[in-house]
């Protein structure tokens, strides 16, 4: 299961990357040829960024895996549901007399995390957060990047302490053994935009 947690968190850094790589294709289109000087700096600005905020990203990865790796230990805690919070508030006086707050039938909505599991986690990806809100300014002040096809990497998660701490809790503490894997389609370099071929092609003619 913790191989799952590599797979969907290295896929973070995957998509960033292609996206640099379908900008530099980019680069090779008429577009891009036939825009002003100006517009041609945003985009390589939006590559150095992106690119830059995917090298902060392996320190932020590693304080991922050692959380998800925490909340799957954690549920060998006997007393694991004392930390969670019930989807449909009360139970029954019974069930307090009795200590048996657990039900298989029951639907959680959140878990208690410690102000120091979410520091941890902001001290790992701090750098990478800082990196990705520039990335991420950078690309939306970008026409030319705009023009890709594919949609944007969405990190907004990273972007502040309490955004990250909200997203692991609900991505990561609460399903910790997720019934469902879930499937990432398989990486392919990025083929040259249509317009770039169609240039290529009538300049070799």
């Amino acid at each position: 299961m913790f191989e799952r947690w590599k797979v969907n968190f290295g896929a973070i850094r995957v998509q960033m990357r292609a996206y640099v790589a379908r900008m530099l294709m980019r680069q090779l289109t008429p577009a891009y040829d036939l825009s002003p000087p100006e517009m041609q700096n945003l985009l390589g600005r939006a590559i150095d960024s992106l690119q830059r905020a995917t090298t902060k990203y392996p320190r932020c990865m590693l304080a991922l895996l050692r959380h998800a790796a925490g909340m799957i230990c954690f549920m060998c805690d006997p007393e694991w549901n004392q930390f969670l919070y019930d989807a449909k508030p009360g139970y029954s006086s019974i069930e307090e007399e009795t200590g048996v707050l657990f039900r298989p039938s029951r639907q959680y909505k959140s878990i208690s995390l410690s102000e120091e599991t979410c520091t941890a986690m902001w001290d790992g990806c701090q750098a990478f957060a800082k990196a990705a809100r520039i990335a991420m300014e950078d690309l939306l002040q970008c026409p030319l990047a705009k023009q890709i096809a594919s949609p944007l990497p969405d990190v907004t998660a990273f972007f502040t302490k309490s955004s990250l701490c909200e997203w692991a809790r609900e991505s990561i503490a609460l399903q910790p053994f997720p019934e469902v894997k879930q499937v990432f389609p398989k990486q392919t370099l990025p083929v040259l935009p249509r317009d770039a071929a169609s240039i290529s092609t009538s300049s070799s003619g």
